[in-house]
């Protein structure tokens, strides 16, 4: 069992998941001020604000790292087509906690035959460049990225609106709901 850093059992120790709805921001809100830094890190890529609060707890971003449009479409069959034009699209993905000073990061490979192939650490240059981009505009916010193997620990003691009691992460508590 990996130890849960100290800030975040405080936020967690106050969690009755199911009744904090009104702590966190409503996704009516205007574009935030992530949205703007990554517009500004990436302008020739495609970003997509993926952020929802009906259960999630985090702002949430796609960025295609790709100039094309069309690379960075939620709809599959635009995608799929995209992928097979192109023979690979890079993804990179970033939550950010909305009740902690704390992000999460996952990178997507997709190439013909192998679509959305996540991992936790990035597969190439592209990925990596990104990631560390990301990693050190949010460390200057006082943000820190929250390691793999804390996101994925069980809290026993805590329910959420996705997860029973016993079932939910690290990650469920602070970003995913």
């Amino acid at each position: 069992m990996v130890d849960i850093p100290a800030d975040i059992e405080l936020v967690i120790d106050t969690i009755d998941r199911k009744h904090i709805l009104e702590s966190v921001p409503n996704s009516k809100a205007p574009i935030d001020r992530y949205d703007n830094l990554l517009r500004s890190l990436f302008p020739e890529f495609q970003i997509v604000n993926i952020t929802e609060f009906d259960y999630g707890r985090s702002y949430r971003y796609l960025v295609t790292l790709s100039e094309n449009v069309n690379a960075g479409a939620l709809d599959d069959a635009v995608f799929l087509r995209e992928v097979e034009l192109s023979g690979s699209i890079d993804q990179v993905t970033l939550a950010i906690s909305a009740i902690a000073p704390y992000f999460l990061l996952s990178f997507i490979h997709s190439s013909a035959g192998k679509i959305k192939q996540r991992s936790e650490n990035p597969s190439n240059v592209a990925q990596d460049s990104a990631g560390k981009l990301i990693s050190a505009a949010l460390n200057d916010l006082g943000l820190k990225r929250l390691a793999e193997e804390v996101s994925t620990q069980i809290v026993s003691d805590v329910s959420t609106e996705l997860c029973e009691l016993g079932e939910a992460t690290v990650a469920d508590c602070l970003f995913y709901g």
